[in-house]
């Protein structure tokens, strides 16, 4: 049997069924990582139900179709409720409300959570009381589900606030401040600076680059992001016995004065060279020692 390495393999793609669109996977290698980015990418097709009126509109969408309300003091919607809402779209309505939400949890009586239940049209509510996991709660939603696909127009689920855009701080290195900057982990690009404003910025192709790596591991609280302008650092390419004529990035440890260098200015290799780092898997470099590429 063959063994692969998740970060041996160059490209991974993502199909979204619903929006008909493919999308490379350009974050971590970690099987968590990619865990979240599938689970985080699932339709969710479950309503978010805030207070009684919310309630009874929910109710009253695909009334002709059984209801299942998960009462749970999680805000997230969780991967299992997701799946779920989008194997029985149509034979089943799913809702989901906060445990904090007295008026509900008072009309359903409900005093221990995460509770789930079963509501269909005037009868009374049947109560999950099986473990939560997909097989059990699978087969309780087949025993309940309708046996044709609702005709009623589908509800609108509630959109998941975006995060805000998060926006990359570089601050330009040279020899008076990179030691003090670089005190830990320093994602640093070698690039050609753009002086035609008041001040020097990044040449717009490089930037894009240095963006897409830092977007990708900023949320790992690891890294600061540096630049240095390689026509006018003499003394910092010589440092790291950088080309002259070509752009590099590379991480650089100055705590234990030692770096690693990415193979290309490119984004897999620099992708891969930074992962090396987090997994403590990298070729380290001593700054008085010639590199070796990964």
């Amino acid at each position: 049997m063959v063994n692969i390495k998740l970060e041996d393999i160059s490209l991974l793609r993502f199909c979204h069924k619903q929006e008909k669109k493919i999308e490379d996977y350009q974050q971590a290698r970690q099987a968590n990582a990619i865990v979240k980015y599938a689970t985080d990418s699932l339709p969710n097709n479950v309503v978010n139900i805030k207070n009684l009126e919310s309630l009874n509109s929910f109710l009253e969408t695909f009334s002709d179709i059984p209801h299942l309300l998960l009462i749970t003091s999680k805000s997230e919607v969780s991967p299992l409720l997701k799946s779920l809402s989008t194997s029985f779209k149509g034979r089943v309505s799913f809702g989901q409300v906060s445990s904090d939400n007295k008026e509900v949890v008072e009309k359903y009586s409900v005093s221990s959570f995460p509770k789930i239940l079963m509501i269909k049209s005037a009868e009374d509510p049947i109560i999950y009381t099986g473990t939560i996991n997909a097989e059990e709660l699978v087969q309780f939603v087949s025993e309940h589900a309708s046996e044709t696909v609702s005709s009623s127009p589908p509800p609108v689920p509630t959109p998941r606030s975006k995060p805000p855009t998060t926006k990359l701080e570089y601050v330009q290195l040279t020899e008076d401040n990179i030691e003090s900057f670089c005190s830990g982990f320093c994602l640093i690009g070698f690039v050609d600076s753009d002086n035609t404003g008041e001040t020097p910025q990044i040449q717009v192709d490089q930037k894009k680059l240095l963006d897409d790596l830092g977007l990708s591991f900023k949320k790992d609280g690891k890294f600061k992001f540096g630049w240095v302008d390689k026509n006018t650092s003499d003394s910092l390419m010589k440092k790291f016995s950088l080309d002259p004529h070509s752009p590099a990035v590379l991480v650089f440890n100055q705590k234990r004065n030692r770096f690693v260098l990415s193979r290309a200015f490119e984004f897999t290799h620099a992708f891969r060279m930074i992962e090396h780092v987090l997994t403590e898997d990298a070729q380290w470099q001593n700054i008085q020692q010639t590199q070796t590429e990964l």
